[in-house]
C-alpha cells in the first residue's frame, strides 16, 4: 500500500509500508532543477531523514523523457551566488544519510 505523505508543485513524496519513501521530481518532461525545486527537495530530505519509519529513499523523475536533465539556470541568474545547496542535496541534514537510490 502506498500513501502520499506530502505533495507540492515540484516534488512529490510517497511513503510505502515497506519502509521506502519515493521522492519524485515533478517538472516533466526534463525535470529541471530550479531554486524552488531545490529548496523543496532539501526540505523533503530533511523530513525523511528524521522519519524513523523510512529506511530507504528512492529519488526519481516524473515522465518518460528524463530523470533529471540538470538546472534551469535562468532562475539562478539573479541569485548572485547567494543560493548554495552544498556538495550533496541528498545529505541535507549534514549527518549520516539513509540509503538513497536515484533512478
Amino acid at each position: 500500500m502506498t500513501t502520499i505523505t506530502y505533495e507540492n508543485n515540484l516534488i512529490l513524496v510517497e511513503r510505502h509500508e515497506n519502509h521506502v519513501a519515493v521522492v519524485t521530481l515533478n517538472n516533466p518532461p526534463m525535470n529541471l532543477n530550479s531554486v524552488p525545486s531545490m529548496e523543496e527537495l532539501r526540505e523533503d530530505f530533511r523530513k525523511l531523514e528524521k522519519d524513523t519509519d523510512v529506511r530507504v529513499i528512492l529519488l526519481t523523475g516524473k515522465g518518460k523523457k528524463a530523470f533529471n536533465a540538470g538546472s534551469d539556470i535562468s532562475g539562478f541568474k539573479d541569485m548572485q551566488g547567494k543560493f548554495k545547496m552544498g556538495p550533496n542535496v541528498l545529505s541535507a541534514t549534514g549527518e549520516k544519510m539513509k540509503a538513497s537510490i536515484a533512478s
